[in-house]
């Protein structure tokens, strides 16, 4: 079973989140930001920064292990790595 945990650091206009993530295989930390257009750009403002948070590490979570995830990165940067992250969030906005 798989746990996120989001808890927000700072906000509004530069969100920071810390991610917990625990699974079978050990529990992880994660220290994520992005800004409140980013939010807007991936979510089209239809999920708070919390939900968008935790999409992002359950899209993450089904491609890639806790421990494989980036410890600190910026969310516009799984775009980087899986360039669907985008209409994949979009799709959660529905």
């Amino acid at each position: 079973m798989t746990t996120i945990t989001v808890r927000r650091l700072a906000g509004p206009f530069e969100h920071q989140m810390l991610v917990t993530v625990g699974t079978d295989q050990g529990r992880t930390e994660h220290e994520v930001s992005f800004t409140e257009a980013d939010r807007r750009l991936l979510a089209g403002g239809r999920l708070d920064a919390e939900s968008l948070t935790r999409a992002s590490f359950e899209f993450l979570l089904a491609r890639e292990s806790n421990r494989s995830i980036l410890k600190k990165f910026r969310l516009p940067q799984i775009t980087d790595y899986y360039p669907e992250y985008p209409t994949v969030m979009g799709e959660e906005k529905k």
